[in-house]
């Protein structure tokens, strides 16, 4: 019996298994990259989101405090979580901060209405008028019926996945009781 030696071609042959593993390596490495830079990606629109949600929820808010107050003919009452004004249409508002549920809410004629959620920090304070022309000390006010200036801040703050990343935003503002007599 004869035997014959057939010779393949070089082009035709397979992978070898250290080719196969040093592909799967080279692959697997690749994967992590782009599984990393998405999560990466996929957090910071998440951060982007919650920071424009919050940056919308504290503009309306302050945009809509400081046209009532502005508007108010009297302080009514004031503590640092709450102040109640007289509207210019006779009817008393309050705004009052609840610490344990962390929102601002608006109250009038018995309803409620929520303008700020996720506030972790809120302060309201109340000042007199500047006692000398051309200076900008304020003087806290001794009561409500003395103050003339009204000022509030804030701090929100949003998790984003959990506690792994926190968007937070921060606003004050000082308001002139225009109507106050």
């Amino acid at each position: 019996m004869e035997c014959k030696t057939i010779y393949t071609e070089r082009g035709r042959r397979g992978f070898t298994l250290v080719e196969v593993l040093i592909a799967l390596v080279v692959g697997m490495i690749v994967l992590a990259g782009v599984l990393s830079l998405t999560t990466f990606m996929v957090r910071s629109f998440a951060g982007l989101l919650n920071y424009a949600d919050l940056e919308q929820q504290s503009r309306s808010a302050l945009s809509r405090i400081t046209e009532e107050v502005r508007r108010a003919q009297t302080l009514v009452s004031y503590e640092v979580d709450s102040v109640e004004f007289t509207g210019d249409d006779g009817i008393n508002f309050e705004y009052r901060y609840v610490p344990d549920s962390e929102r601002l809410i608006r109250i009038s004629g018995g309803s409620q209405e929520v303008l700020l959620n996720d506030c972790e920090e809120l302060e309201f304070n109340i000042y007199q008028r500047n006692a000398v022309s051309n200076s900008f000390d304020l003087y806290v006010a001794s009561s409500p019926s003395t103050a003339k200036l009204f000022s509030v801040r804030w701090r929100c703050v949003k998790d984003v996945l959990g506690n792994i990343l926190n968007t937070e935003i921060s606003q004050s503002a000082s308001i002139v009781i225009r109507n106050k007599q």
